[in-house]
């Protein structure tokens, strides 16, 4: 066989490898998916997305805590298939496909083909896995995956042009991670920073990396059309509360495997001695990197840190990428068996890591925050999102709001969902109501301030024609009567609008001035 037939041979075994790999794990989370529909977290983000879809300005119609880049990436597909669970099923498969091969294509760098896959394999399961939704968090590891799979094929042609042309196209990977979410976005960015330090000319190739992450940044905060309001509402939500819980902190070096791989790059480290620390440094780092920024976003991030196992498959590839490049001659017997040692156990933790995904994923623990997301026992009617399990006490009820909506509602009206029900918009088509922050949150959201009196002056001047409410009690955050309270609308809803509808813990209430 010649070389170009071996060539040709292994691209076609590592497509098939990667693209039956992409397709089981595009089935799986198609399928779970659609097993649970969190009314509360889905619901908003899914909202703001379809805010930009139907022309709202992000920031200035609304309030929204976050960079604009994963409302940005709902509206495409919403753009591509409408409001619908066809384009949150094919956003979900689209980033878990993309990180599933570029983690294949960089272990296929280093790693047989059979460890490749297995990698590509692990990754499937642990990066969407526990969540089966587009999220902001693994959205913004998506960027940061794929520049490491940028600087690991510059790196390979250092010198070149092609490796400054790397460190461009990984600092605006970073800025659109950075601008998906920010606390993953900055210790990515930490990470390459450090990295690009330990390269030869590092001067050159930071400025080169911090000129394309400002180019990016500057590209896409320029499209909003405020970007002082991006600024503002990016710092109006206190994290002092939530960095300082060392609870949560040590549960997630404890919990979760990061402490356990950082033990074994440091033996790796240690068993190799200082030329396999010089020889391997690019991946030493770049792996430290990731288990600290994995660390830090299970810790500062908002979901149960449970379901924080978005980069287990790239970590455990660098893992064994260490593993292999430990030097396989020595002098002594039991220098040899160490090194065998250490590469069973590898072995042995990454066949741990795949069952404590698989089991991750299987109980769903993101979505798990609520009693009621534990509850599926009703499959939802609305033609958009017909199929899609959740409770029933609140499914039920979005169903024959948005039934009695689309028959007796007039297009033209103006309607508030509040609080937990804003998919009420996408599903009735009609405008999500303007000013009203993407999510409410007691005492948080909107923030005190200027963005809670913005809103309050908007709904008071321009009040809607129609508001839907759910009457929730069970999450004492967004418990509906305690908001409405903290809004103080709760004296101006009950003098100006009556209830024309009802059914259990939902009522649609009609403005009187518009009898």
């Amino acid at each position: 066989m010649t070389a170009i037939d071996y060539n040709r041979h292994r691209l076609w075994l590592d497509s098939l490898g990667l693209v039956a790999v992409i397709v089981m794990a595009s089935g799986f989370l198609a399928r779970s998916a659609l097993d649970i529909f969190d009314f509360f977290d889905m619901a908003a983000f899914m909202d703001a997305g379809y805010r930009v879809y139907s022309g709202q300005e992000l920031y200035l119609d609304f309030f929204y805590l976050a960079g604009p880049v994963h409302p940005y990436m709902h509206a495409f597909f919403f753009y591509l298939f409408g409001f619908n669970k066809t384009a949150i099923l094919v956003h979900l498969v689209v980033v878990n496909a993309i990180v599933v091969a570029a983690t294949f294509l960089l272990a296929r760098r280093h790693l047989p083909l059979l460890d490749s896959l297995f990698m590509a394999l692990l990754s499937a399961i642990c990066f969407y896995g526990p969540t089966a939704h587009p999220w902001y968090d693994e959205n913004a590891w998506m960027w940061l995956i794929v520049g490491i799979l940028v600087v690991e094929i510059g790196g390979a042609l250092e010198g070149t042009r092609a490796f400054f042309l790397s460190a461009f196209l990984c600092g605006l990977l970073v800025s659109l991670s950075f601008l998906t979410k920010s606390n993953i976005g900055l210790l990515g960015g930490a990470v390459f920073f450090v990295y690009f330090l330990v390269q030869q000319r590092p001067a050159r190739l930071i400025a080169i990396y911090c000129a394309g992450g400002l180019v990016g940044l500057a590209c896409i905060i320029g499209l909003l059309e405020s970007p002082s309001d991006f600024i503002s509402q990016n710092f109006a939500f206190d994290w002092k509360t939530r960095l300082g819980n060392v609870d949560r902190f040590r549960f997630v070096l404890t919990y979760l495997p990061y402490t356990q791989f950082l033990v074994a790059m440091s033996v790796m480290a240690f068993l190799g001695g200082k030329a396999y620390i010089k020889q391997n440094l690019s991946q030493l780092v770049l792996l430290a990197g990731l288990l600290v920024a994995s660390i830090f976003g299970a810790f500062s991030g908002s979901r149960l840190p449970e379901s924080s196992i978005s980069l287990l498959g790239i970590q455990m590839t660098y893992l064994f990428i260490l593993a292999r490049n430990l030097p396989s001659s020595v002098s002594f017997p039991a220098e040899v068996r160490i090194y065998k040692t250490c590469r069973v156990v590898l072995v042995v933790l990454a066949l741990y890591s795949t069952f404590h995904s698989v089991q991750i994923a299987s109980v769903r623990y993101t979505w798990r925050w609520k009693a009621s997301n534990s509850v599926n026992d009703y499959v939802l009617q609305t033609e958009s999102l017909k199929g899609w399990r959740c409770n029933r006490q609140i499914g039920e009820g979005v169903d024959r709001a948005v039934e009695y909506i689309n028959h007796n509602v007039p297009e033209q009206d103006s309607l508030f969902a509040f609080p937990d029900v804003n998919v009420v918009y996408g599903l009735t088509g009609r405008e999500s109501f303007r000013k009203a922050p993407f999510i409410f949150t007691l005492g948080e959201i909107p923030p005190p301030g200027r963005h809670y009196d913005e809103f309050r002056e908007h709904f008071l001047s321009f009040p809607p024609q129609w508001i839907l409410l759910h009457d929730q009690t069970e999450v004492d955050f967004y418990d509906t009567r305690r908001l409405l309270q903290w809004l103080r609308l709760d004296g101006f809803i009950s003098r100006s609008y009556e209830g024309v509808w009802s059914w259990e813990d939902f009522v649609l209430l009609h403005h009187r001035g518009n009898e």
